[in-house]
């Protein structure tokens, strides 16, 4: 009786045990050829099939990030793994929490801007003291985008204002509506000042109208500035050329020092640009890139914000000079919380091609094959322990 009942307990002990045998097998297989299907892939990897990096902006609820990987590799199960090891030490995505009090600030502060004419139209005065006498077509136009994104009641009464000026004067020709995803000639063209006349408002006040419009003439010494290196990697971004739009961010970035751009105007006024730091920042999120520049940026901007607006000048002990204008708190507001940075990604079809790739693809070859061979191991150990069982 007693042999017996070993002998069934042994065969239900073995019955047991090919059961467990046959998913194991399966697992194991499966884990060679995703392991092999990965390596090949990744081996292979060309300019347009990399990673794509897609921010979408809620201003009212914060950042929401997406990265979306090209379709040929997102059944890699090494995708994952090379997202967190690379992505996390060279920093693509950007995390810096979205301050909507600070935007909203920003929204009261170009509202603060108002000039009533008491028809129907108002437009924004530049600044509140330097150019308070002034409205620019160019900088209301962009403005109006930031305005509608804070559902401001001043929307209406400056579309009416726009309305009256022929749009050649502040969107075909204005040098930042690559920022609006709209083209811009290259190479890039000099500014001129048009003036338009002047305006009563209700309260008295006498404004004068200008625009400054792109003109025929090229920028004869266009690479020598941060911010046209900058609009030209964009509008080469916009383009599909990728490795010219790297190109031109990277002569940009050789002139960073520590706290700012010292380009041609630096030299010539002694002064950092703020604008250029948010131009700059804008640049890095259309392509999908979040350097040490960046991240400096994140991290001292407040700095040059006052009263909502941000101060256009700074100096090497990070005081401001002048007073916040419209240019550069519209710019600073389309960096940090518009979606427009991502539309050069999303419209263009095409992915974002990292400067490190030769590392890469290094990089994503031994994290595949090492991943591989652990996952083995430990198939390989838990088959080694059912066959001893069954024996």
């Amino acid at each position: 009786m007693r042999e017996l009942h070993e002998n069934a307990e042994a065969k239900i002990r073995v019955k047991i045990s090919k059961k467990e045998w046959l998913t194991l097998k399966v697992v194991y297989i499966t884990l060679l050829v995703l392991l092999v299907i990965s390596g090949s892939l990744f081996l292979y990897i060309e300019k347009e099939h990399t990673f794509v990096n897609i921010e979408v902006i809620y201003p009212s609820l914060g950042v929401e990030r997406y990265r979306l990987f090209n379709l040929g590799y997102s059944a890699s199960i090494m995708s994952n793994i090379y997202d967190s090891i690379i992505y996390s030490v060279y920093g693509v995505s950007f995390d810096a929490e979205v301050n909507d009090s600070r935007m909203q600030d920003m929204c009261r502060f170009l509202e603060s801007l108002v000039v009533d004419f008491g028809d129907g139209t108002a437009c924004l005065r530049e600044s509140p003291s330097i150019e308070k006498d002034r409205c620019y077509l160019n900088t209301n136009y962009l403005a109006l985008e930031v305005l509608r994104l804070c559902n401001s009641s001043v929307v209406p009464k400056l579309e009416s204002f726009l309305a009256q000026y022929d749009n050649v004067l502040y969107d075909d020709k204005n040098r930042l509506r690559i920022l609006l995803f709209k083209d811009i000639p290259l190479p890039p063209r000099s500014v001129v000042r048009v003036f338009l006349g002047i305006k009563t408002s209700i309260t008295g006040e006498i404004i004068s109208i200008y625009a400054d419009i792109l003109s025929d003439n090229v920028f004869s010494d266009w690479q020598y500035y941060a911010d046209q290196l900058m609009l030209a990697s964009l509008q080469e971004l916009k383009n599909g050329n990728y490795e010219c739009a790297w190109k031109y961010r990277n002569r940009a970035e050789k002139m960073w020092e520590d706290i700012g751009f010292e380009d041609k105007v630096y030299h010539d006024i002694g002064l950092y640009e703020t604008y250029k730091l948010s131009l700059y920042y804008f640049l890095m999120r259309a392509l999908g890139h979040r350097d040490h520049i960046a991240v400096w940026i994140e991290n001292n901007i407040d700095k040059f914000i006052s009263n909502g607006g941000v101060v256009t000048h700074y100096d090497n002990s990070f005081t401001p000079h002048g007073d916040p204008n419209i240019e550069t708190t519209v710019i600073t507001v389309l960096a940090f919380y518009s979606d427009y940075p991502s539309k050069f990604l999303l419209h263009t079809g095409k992915p974002y091609i990292s400067p490190w790739k030769p590392l890469e693809k290094i990089a994503i070859v031994i994290a595949s094959f090492a991943m591989g061979l652990i996952l083995a191991k430990i198939a390989l150990k838990a088959i080694g322990r059912i066959r001893g069982k069954v024996k």
